[in-house]
């Protein structure tokens, strides 16, 4: 088991991959949590991306991998 004594099969973890070099290492964890039933959402730094792909994330969780800060046509007065 990858978790300890959370219960970590209700929870969300969200991973935030930066552009170092053990980037590449990410997707067989991500892979091994959403396996123990994990909800996992993926955050890409725009470096991240030269290292490992978004698709790659992609696959594995199934949902989609944020790789900008906020999306196209967000109006942050909308939020104010």
């Amino acid at each position: 088991m990858v978790y300890s004594s959370l219960n970590m099969k209700r929870d969300t973890v969200l991973i935030a991959v930066t552009g170092g070099i053990a980037a590449f290492k990410i997707p067989p964890l991500v892979a091994l949590l959403k396996k123990e039933g994990i909800k996992v959402s993926v955050a890409l730094t725009p470096t991240a991306t030269e290292i490992v792909k978004p698709n790659q994330f992609k696959k594995i969780i199934g949902n989609n991998v944020r790789v900008d800060l906020f999306e196209k046509g967000f109006d942050y007065k909308q939020v104010l």
